[in-house]
């Protein structure tokens, strides 16, 4: 997803463009998620665009995701991470045209000690 990574670089221009009221360092990164080498509990928002991973490669990606910090950010496209591990809830579920088709855009949220 080159073009993607692009226009992510392009909004961190934006942003850094203005002023914050924020303060906040936006970093973004292209790279197989597994071999991922970032401080993993200091993320606060995680894109994913694995609508054709396989159920395999899903899972690991959820085993790497287990130290995302509560309150973490995770958008995926069309399944839910949930599968994998329960302490991500989903709160809402976006179809949005891609250039392929559609898919549904799942937005979760990192929790701990969720009572089911």
């Amino acid at each position: 997803m080159p073009s993607l990574y692009h226009i992510s670089k392009d909004l961190i221009s934006v942003y850094n463009s203005v002023e914050s009221k924020y303060n906040n360092t936006i970093e973004t990164h292209q790279d197989n998620i597994l071999n991922f080498n970032y401080d993993i509990d200091k993320i606060s928002m995680i894109y994913t665009g694995w609508k054709c991973f396989t159920k395999d490669l899903k899972q690991k990606i959820a085993v790497k995701f287990k130290s995302c910090p509560e309150g973490t950010l995770l958008i995926t496209l069309s399944h839910s991470i949930s599968e994998f591990d329960s302490s991500w809830k989903v709160i809402a579920e976006i179809r949005r045209a891609m250039s392929w088709g559609s898919a549904v855009l799942i937005i979760h949220v990192k929790v701990l000690n969720e009572k089911k």
